[in-house]
Order: structure tokens, then C-alpha cells, then sequence
């Protein structure tokens, strides 16, 4: 049951981004990024292993979030959420290196941030 679950909801985040424009690819990436730092924070804090796949995925997010950015049309705009995306995967190295889950929750905390802001920018 629980691999047909998987594969169901692999298949949908699939489907959601065969459909989806640019803008709703960043919305879906950034969401990504929350949900596996939150994993990451919770076993983190409770003193769980096995998280490191999940943190490199999310920081793989956070890099593909970075790459995507246009430093032309951008302007001040992108250089800023370039330093910040680069703030961010650093914060997340370390956190893993001290097994800190405030770093990770830092990071959850200005990815949501520009998440906001994001989702208040016209799909157009």
C-alpha cells in the first residue's frame, strides 16, 4: 500500500510539472525545499539519522532555485536572492555539520519568506 502511495504521489508531482508555467515551477521547488527541511529539522531535533539524502535534495533545490535566476532582467532583485540562496546553502552545510536544526529552521524561515513573496507575483 504504502509504495502505491508513492508511486501516486510521484506520478502527480509529475503531472504538476509537465502542466505547470515557470512561475509555478519556482512556487513548486520552494515548496519542496519546506517540506523536506522540515523533515530534516524534526529528525534533527529529535536526534534521528538518515537524513542527509533528504538535506542534499533540498539543497539541491535551493542551488536549482539559485541557477534559475536571471541576473539581466533580475537586476537588484536577483543579486539579492542570490546572496541569499547562497546564505541558505551554507547555513545547511553547517547545519549538518553541527547537527543543528536552528540553522535548518533559519532556512525554512527565509524560504517561506520569499515563498510569500513569490506567490504574490502574478503567474503572468
Amino acid at each position: 500500500m504504502r509504495s502505491a502511495i508513492k508511486m501516486y504521489t510521484h506520478m502527480n508531482a509529475q503531472t504538476q510539472l509537465t502542466d505547470a508555467s515557470p512561475h509555478k515551477v519556482i512556487q513548486l521547488l520552494m515548496a519542496g525545499a519546506i517540506d523536506r527541511l522540515i523533515k530534516v529539522s524534526a529528525m534533527m531535533e529529535n536526534k534521528k539519522g538518515g537524513y542527509h539524502d533528504t538535506l542534499s535534495n533540498a539543497i539541491d533545490i535551493i542551488l536549482a532555485l539559485n541557477c534559475a535566476l536571471d541576473m539581466e532582467k533580475g537586476g537588484e532583485i536577483s543579486e539579492n536572492l542570490n546572496s541569499l540562496y547562497d546564505y541558505m546553502q551554507l547555513q545547511l552545510v553547517q547545519a549538518n555539520i553541527e547537527r543543528n536544526h536552528k540553522k535548518v529552521d533559519e532556512v525554512i524561515s527565509l524560504i517561506k519568506t520569499v515563498k510569500d513573496g513569490w506567490d504574490q507575483i502574478s503567474d503572468q
